[in-house]
C-alpha cells in the first residue's frame, strides 16, 4: 500500500542491431493509490523518456519481486 517501497516500472522491448540495443529503457513511474487494490499511474509525455513502442509494464513489491509482465505499446 502507500509508503511501501513498491514500484511500477516500464522496460522497452529489445531491438538489437549489431549486437547493440541503443533503444533499451527503464522507465519508473509515478503512482497514487486510489484504494488497497488499485493504483493510478501516469506515463512521461517526454518522448526522450519514453518513446513510442512495445514496453514490458511490471509492478514491482516491496521486496523487489516483479509480477508477470503485461505488454503495453506507447504511441
Amino acid at each position: 500500500g502507500s509508503g511501501s517501497n513498491d514500484s511500477i516500472v516500464l522496460i522497452k522491448a529489445g531491438s538489437a542491431t549489431h549486437s547493440f540495443d541503443m533503444g533499451q529503457r527503464l522507465v519508473d513511474l509515478d503512482k497514487n493509490y486510489v484504494d488497497s487494490e488499485k493504483i493510478k499511474f501516469t506515463v512521461p509525455v517526454d518522448k526522450h523518456f519514453s518513446p513510442p513502442g512495445y514496453y514490458m509494464l511490471f509492478y514491482v513489491n516491496a521486496d523487489g519481486k516483479p509480477s508477470k509482465a503485461k505488454i503495453v505499446k506507447l504511441s
